[in-house]
């Protein structure tokens, strides 16, 4: 439901980390026409009970802008999935 909600906002990317016995990270971001991002999803965990959850610290800003190790210092596997929901297909 989450997922519906984000992708009736606009253009969506999402990145997923990889790993079989690491918690696995997905991320979600809407963009407008503009390229600034409307609206995030962030789970984390290593089952599918993980909760979706909002990432504000990046909403409102441009994709351009966005530096996944700024935003997640401390957390490469966050990091990469960042990285590559912000690489949008087309």
């Amino acid at each position: 439901r989450a997922f519906d909600t984000l992708c009736q906002q606009g253009r969506v990317g999402v990145g997923r980390s990889s790993g079989r016995f690491k918690p696995r990270v997905v991320v979600a971001i809407a963009l407008d026409d503009q390229q600034r991002i409307v609206d995030t999803l962030f789970m984390k965990g290593l089952t599918v009970f993980a909760r979706p959850q909002k990432i504000p610290a990046i909403t409102g800003m441009y994709a351009g802008d966005l530096q996944p190790d700024v935003i997640f210092p401390h957390d490469p596997l966050s990091q990469n999935a960042l990285s590559l929901a912000l690489k949008l297909k087309r």
